[in-house]
């Protein structure tokens, strides 16, 4: 009976911290003027790879742009510094069966200010739930285009939901 309810009171406390690191995040999205995108895609095949992600930073660049987020490529100028990183690794099923597992993530990465020392660092500052998925190599540019959308549509919803127009 102990342990149930100690793991229940762990269970309730975990989800608290991530909400409220998920505010956290959703904050510091505030204010933000401009953002770098930078897209890195990983895989067996390097060529197919270079290939995806030139394709995944283009479809990223002009969703954030559609949805009121400026997209700069070079953000020195701009408070914070920011970069936007998505990150996708494929898998490739190495027995000759026709699967491939996917893995993307996304973050946001900015200049921030040390409360406790007054000094600078860079820091994650809003990031996404990891999306996994499992396709065949017919459909996995596509697959892997819905689980880079799901993490820029999660972007827009928090950068908007910060900075009503």
């Amino acid at each position: 009976m102990a342990r149930t309810v100690l793991g229940a009171l762990l269970g309730v406390l975990l989800f608290v911290l991530t909400v409220n690191a998920d505010r956290a995040g959703r904050r510091s999205l505030n204010g933000l003027q401009a953002l770098r995108v930078e897209v890195v895609v990983s895989g067996p095949e390097p060529a197919e790879a270079a290939s995806l992600g030139s394709m995944l930073q283009t479809n990223v660049e002009l969703r954030l742009r559609q949805n009121r987020v400026r997209v700069q490529e070079n953000v020195e100028g701009i408070p914070g510094r920011p970069v936007l990183r998505i990150i996708v690794v494929l898998y490739k099923n190495p027995e000759g069966i026709d699967v491939y597992a996917i893995s993307a993530w996304g973050g946001l990465e900015q200049d921030v200010l040390l409360h406790r020392n007054k000094s600078q660092a860079r820091a994650g500052t809003w990031r996404s739930y990891i999306s996994v998925g499992l396709t065949n190599s017919g459909a996995f540019r596509d697959s892997v285009r819905e689980n880079v959308s799901g993490i820029v549509d999660e972007f827009v919803n928090d950068f908007l939901a910060e900075n009503p127009r």
